[in-house]
């Protein structure tokens, strides 16, 4: 996919939405990579692994920095929950001479929130 140019983004571009289901085999590995016991609870930080489909719907120019990221963690995930996930842009703008792109990203299971997420990301062109 190509590239997208910070002029061609707008504020309140909402990304498809995508449904995940919590796998173990997923959540054992991301235990593992933490230094945790394959067995256990979901991490709160798994979300991070929900947002890989985000970076190719909104493929940003080599040369970006991630420049910083938030999570407010609402509910426990647990293997086998279903994940709705949907990403919308919520601010761009120029500071400094660097192009910024806010997005922010709503975690669901059955219509309740899980977790919420920001990135700001510093658009390279």
């Amino acid at each position: 996919m190509a590239e997208v140019l910070f002029d061609d983004i707008e504020e309140g571009l909402v990304l498809p939405s995508r449904t995940y289901t919590i796998d173990q085999q997923e959540v054992a590995a991301y235990r593992t990579s933490l230094g945790l016991p394959t067995t256990g609870e979901v991490p709160p930080t798994f979300v991070v692994l929900l947002l890989r489909e985000m970076r190719n719907m909104l493929p940003a120019p080599p040369g970006g920095i991630h420049a910083g990221q938030q999570f407010e963690f609402h509910q426990p995930m647990h293997v086998g929950d279903l994940i709705e996930v949907t990403s919308t842009v919520t601010e761009k703008y120029v500071r400094n001479g660097r192009r910024n792109v806010v997005i922010s990203t709503e975690f669901m299971r059955d219509g309740e929130s899980v977790t919420r997420g920001t990135a700001r990301r510093i658009w390279a062109r």
